[in-house]
């Protein structure tokens, strides 16, 4: 596990790829090691944003995480985002191509 202090802000993700298609997933993976010797609460969230139908986007925020962290925990996970199209399910939803797929 990467020690927070010592990443640097500008650095690129790892495995981006360079394009990403509706039926396909992504997977987030995400480590922390909390540095507090008291318990702390953290709330860790996953923005995406989604071209709509009118070319402008649509940030959606995904809850991956909302509780105490027990002083020097080390936390690793995985979260999968499934590219389904939901325009069956939701009719307000539509997913668009865009030059940032």
């Amino acid at each position: 596990m990467q020690n927070p202090s010592s990443s640097s802000k500008s650095r690129s993700p790892l495995n981006e790829p360079d394009s990403t298609f509706i039926g396909e997933t992504s997977e987030l993976h995400f480590g922390f090691l909390v540095q507090e010797k008291k318990p702390v609460k953290l709330r860790i969230e996953c923005a995406i944003d989604f071209v709509k139908a009118n070319q402008k986007t649509s940030c959606k925020v995904f809850l991956l995480g909302d509780r105490d962290f027990s002083g020097s925990e080390g936390v690793e996970r995985v979260r999968v985002h499934n590219w389904k199209d939901l325009t069956n399910v939701v009719i307000t939803r539509e997913y668009i191509e865009s030059p940032f797929s």
